[in-house]
């Protein structure tokens, strides 16, 4: 007869040398199964995939009180210990949530790509849409940084080396090079997160006069969607995986129930309130519907304008 606790350490070491197995065993699956992963990419995710994904939208014509409770539909997910998943019907342990989205009436750039976003415009020209320099300068420049005998690591180092080189150059074009455009670029600098235009001119004396412009978000917007994928890749940029227009955010996608951080009110704790993140979803949604209104205001306005002051049709028999 063996003690009690002899035959309690005799069952952890059985557990313990289990779990050594099988831990073993799955590396050297994952080992097996190695030589069939060739990479991985991190792109982002376009406005179309935002929406194939989504689960429920938030409509902009829905009155201000449903918003909340679209904001925080069991769609999306649960965070309550006491409610199931609406979509999965799964408790809060086993979802891990479901995204929405949300339709924005102008784009918006996205702050995490700001910088790329100002690097990207300082390099296309905003009227051909086309990279600002001619092709055989930019294939001169592309063969000079070529090194085939690098590692991926050096070469995606010098791949971002030069194109920080190529936006430090291009940016400083005041004109297109390009014989049948020849207009005048504006210099895009980020101004607190938000894009701003300033065009250069050059006097008769050979200085540098500085116009800040307001360019509209569209317009920036529409420039970098129309640049076809060809001259995206004379800069190293594969726009039919991931294209640049992407960094603009105009589908908003909503959070899951369960990535928001809910917190209980006073007095109750199974009675939780909105988060943080949950009012930052509806101050864009309203945000969003007061720019429409004022939209539909402006053209209104502009229409009768049009109809009050036009010039009158001369008659036929004058």
């Amino acid at each position: 007869d063996r003690p009690p606790h002899f035959c309690l350490f005799r069952v952890r070491v059985c557990i313990i040398k289990f779990w050594m197995t099988s831990s073993l065993h799955a590396s050297e699956m994952m080992l097996e199964n190695a030589h069939m992963i060739s990479g991985t990419d991190f792109v982002t995710l376009s406005p179309e995939v935002i929406q194939a994904q989504s689960v429920l939208e938030v409509p902009m014509d829905c009155d201000i009180r449903e918003v909340i409770t679209l904001l925080c539909n069991p769609l999306l997910g649960t965070s309550d210990p006491s409610m199931l998943c609406g979509q999965c019907a799964t408790d809060y342990q086993t979802c891990t949530g479901h995204f929405g989205h949300m339709h924005i009436s102008e784009p918006v750039p996205n702050i995490i790509y700001i910088s790329r976003i100002v690097q990207i415009l300082n390099m296309i020209c905003i009227h051909c849409h086309r990279i600002r320099v001619s092709e055989e300068w930019l294939y001169t420049k592309n063969k000079q940084w070529e090194e085939p005998m690098l590692n991926s690591t050096a070469q995606m180092h010098r791949k971002q080396e030069h194109f920080r080189t190529l936006a430090t150059t291009l940016s400083k074009l005041i004109t297109c090079a390009h014989p049948d455009c020849q207009r005048i670029l504006p210099f895009i600098l980020d101004c607190d997160g938000m894009v701003r235009g300033v065009y250069r001119f050059k006097d008769r004396s050979q200085l540098e006069e500085s116009v800040c412009l307001p360019l509209s978000p569209r317009i920036l917007y529409d420039a970098m969607r129309a640049v076809p994928a060809d001259q995206y890749a004379l800069l190293g940029i594969d726009a039919h995986q991931s294209h640049p227009a992407y960094m603009w955010w105009t589908v908003v996608p909503i959070i899951p129930l369960t990535l928001r951080p809910t917190r209980c009110h006073s007095g109750s704790r199974n009675f939780r309130g909105e988060d943080s993140i949950t009012k930052k979803l509806r101050s864009i949604w309203c945000t969003n519907r007061d720019l429409l209104l004022e939209k539909k205001a402006l053209d209104m306005e502009a229409h009768v304008l049009r109809r009050e002051y036009s010039p009158p049709t001369p008659r036929a028999d004058a």
